[in-house]
């Protein structure tokens, strides 16, 4: 930011604020890339292979994987006070969004009424986050992509 110590108290208030104006941030720019293919593709599978492509765009790009990685901490080695709430609440966010395109899959017949929509948005998360920390520890772009596909055969199997 190349700001002062002085300057960013003075602009934000505190660190926690400064944690949340960056959360923010990038859950506006850049994390909202993620579920646009969700939003826009037909099929669920085509939109769950977008959202990973972007995952991976983003973990393998300038932007670094802000989310999953995060460990917002005060003096004294203790969490910012509502870091750990932030962040839950936009996993929640997350899990929502497919979960709800997973149960549009399940009423246009894409998928089994019978399957576990909240469980199947958690596997997609954490998908999500599987990517986002192997890329950081060095995982390629093929290598991330074919385990992005795995991930979606997991969730929704070709018939």
């Amino acid at each position: 930011m190349k700001m002062s110590k002085p300057s960013v108290y003075a602009a934000f208030g505190n660190k926690q604020a400064v944690y949340e104006a960056a959360v923010n941030h990038y859950i506006a720019t850049i994390g909202s890339t993620y579920l646009k293919p969700l939003q826009e593709e037909e099929l669920l599978r085509d939109g769950l292979l977008g959202f990973y492509a972007a995952v991976i765009d983003v973990a393998t790009g300038r932007h670094g994987p802000l989310a999953a990685s995060s460990r917002a901490r005060c003096g004294g080695g203790g969490r910012l006070e509502g870091a750990r709430d932030l962040l839950a609440a936009v996993f929640a966010q997350i899990d929502g969004a497919i979960v709800a395109r997973i149960r549009a899959a399940q009423a246009a017949g894409e998928l089994s009424v019978d399957a576990d929509a909240m469980m199947l948005g958690q596997v997609v998360t954490s998908g999500m986050f599987a990517l986002s920390i192997r890329a950081r520890s060095g995982m390629n772009r093929r290598a991330l992509t074919k385990l992005a596909r795995g991930f979606v055969d997991l969730v929704m199997p070709e018939r």
